[in-house]
């Protein structure tokens, strides 16, 4: 019976450490989380790309983002680096003009992306809540959230 009861100490002493690691790390990682979470929202619907046909011209702010998102870097090439990307392709590999398209279940997937987006960042949000709430010391979480917002940020600047 010892025996068991040193069992069922250890385990609980496991989960509780388990859990401590788990919002911790929750914590640290919720802004970059949050970040991606937004910025890919964004991208979903090429919220971040001009576009010729309807005159739309993104933000900067939302093409830094997209930049960081997708390149890990916040300077912006140049457009005549896009211009020589599309003239170096052959005229072989543009697609077919009758390709079948599948435009309806594309939407309907980008839709989904895009509440799947929301609802992580609600989540994220719900998680710092929580912490805060039902967690250690305010302190502590904050000195988490903090950190996972300094670190990325001190990285990017430090970046040759």
């Amino acid at each position: 019976m010892i025996g068991k009861k040193r069992h069922l100490m250890a385990k609980s002493s496991t989960i509780k450490t388990f859990r401590l690691v788990h919002r911790y790390l929750g914590l640290f990682f919720a802004p970059a989380i949050l970040f991606f979470a937004f910025s890919g929202a964004l991208q979903t619907f090429n919220w971040h790309e001009a576009s010729r046909a309807t005159g739309y011209e993104p933000p900067a702010w939302v093409v830094r983002m997209a930049q960081l998102h997708k390149k890990q870097t916040l300077a912006l090439p140049s457009p005549k680096g896009k211009a020589q990307t599309v003239s170096a392709k052959e005229p072989g590999m543009l697609p077919s003009k009758k390709a079948p398209s599948h435009n309806t279940g594309k939407f309907v997937f980008k839709c989904f992306v895009f509440v799947m987006s929301i609802g992580l960042m609600f989540s994220t949000i719900l998680g710092i809540a929580m912490a805060l709430l039902y967690g250690g010391d305010s302190r502590t979480v904050w000195t988490a959230v903090f950190a996972g917002v300094l670190l990325p940020a001190a990285l990017l600047l430090l970046r040759p």
